[in-house]
């Protein structure tokens, strides 16, 4: 039955999913979006070139928990939960249909 989960097991799946996208995208985001208005405010912007690169990145920890969330925000433009749902597929939570396989 791994082909065809269950409604208990999809409904798992998605509120683990929602966990990780609220909780966690949640608070990175809020985070460098606070960090990087900061950092803009206030000129501490390192330039290569044209391009400006906010302070807070230098350090490896921001730079790296930064790359988490852009996956994050990729992971979720990619979710097949929510293009079955937009596609109006009749079982709840699905990622087998047409728009989630593509």
């Amino acid at each position: 039955e791994t082909g065809n989960p269950s409604d208990g097991v999809r409904s798992a799946i998605f509120a683990c999913r929602c966990f990780i996208y609220l909780c966690s995208l949640g608070q990175w985001l809020v985070l460098h979006v606070k960090n990087f208005v900061k950092d803009c405010r206030q000129g501490h912007l390192i330039r290569y070139g044209r391009l400006a690169i906010p302070e807070y990145l230098m350090d490896w920890q921001n730079a790296i928990s930064f790359m988490l969330t852009v996956l994050l925000i990729v992971m979720f433009c990619m979710e097949p939960v929510l293009h079955c749902l937009a596609s109006g597929h009749e079982k709840l939570f699905t990622q087998q249909c047409a728009r989630g396989e593509s």
